[in-house]
Parts: C-alpha cells; structure tokens; sequence
C-alpha cells in the first residue's frame, strides 16, 4: 500500500467522527423544524408550510446520506480479517478512543499498538473504500438548512 493509499484509507476512516458530529446537529435541526411545523399547523399558519417541508426533506436527505456514509466506514473495517485488527479500527475510529487507551485495554506496549494501528490500515480492502476514491474526500460537514 503506497502512502497515498495509506492516507486516503486513514482520510476515509477518520470521517466517521465527523459524521457522528454532523448527525447529531441533523437530527436536532430535524427535531426543531418538525416542532416548528407543528406549532405552525396548530396555529392555522399555512404560509410558511411549504418552506418548512422543503427544509425537512433536506434534512432527512442528509441525514441519510451521513447514514450511508457511516454504513460504507463500517463494512470497510469489517473487510480486515483479523478480529483483533478489526477491533482496534473500530475502537479508534468509531468509539474515537484514542492509541494509547486502546492499547491499555489490550494490554500491549503503545509503540506495538502503533505497528497494529498501521497494519490494520493496510488490511482495510482497497475496494472497500473506492467508493470514497471516485466521489473524492467526504466533505467534514454537509451545509445546514436555512433556518425557517
């Protein structure tokens, strides 16, 4: 595996933080516009109704695309055969504790849990992640709805 290749896997892995962050703040925007909408329907006000509709449907599409994301980390961290490797992909990058945590619970040295971190890397299939090649590197963050 090239260092490129390395640090695309890395790239792609890493964006799951990033998403758990940016799902939070969706699902809230989501809560908050339902609400909104609500109140607007309870009050008799159907001005506004067709904006407020238009923003949750943008906020669920980004929520799902955010979910998918979240689906194509996972099934490229389930491609590593090793169940030791796999768990410490998914400690790092889903449970975002970082190397030297792991490494206590695993009980190894923190230099030899640096070695399994990029071992496990490297075992990440290449194939799994293309997706992510083609499309180019998942933005941090998706632009927030106007707020209604």
């Amino acid at each position: 595996m090239t260092d490129t290749e390395f640090n695309a896997v890395k790239a792609f892995l890493s964006a799951y933080r990033y998403t758990e962050l940016d799902l939070r703040v969706r699902r809230a925007e989501l809560t908050r516009l339902t609400a909104r909408k609500e109140a607007l329907i309870l009050e008799g006000n159907t001005d506004l109704l067709f904006h407020l509709e238009h923003a949750i449907c943008a906020a669920k599409d980004a929520i799902r695309v955010l979910c998918t994301r979240q689906a194509e980390i996972e099934a490229a961290i389930d491609t590593v055969e090793s169940a030791a490797l796999r768990e410490i992909l998914t400690q790092h990058y889903i449970c975002a504790l970082d190397l030297k945590e792991i490494a206590e619970r695993m009980h190894y040295s923190d230099r030899h849990m640096r070695r399994l971190h990029r071992k496990a890397i490297e075992s990440v299939s290449l194939s799994a992640v293309s997706p992510f090649k083609k499309r180019g590197s998942f933005p941090r963050t998706l632009p927030l709805v106007k707020r209604i």
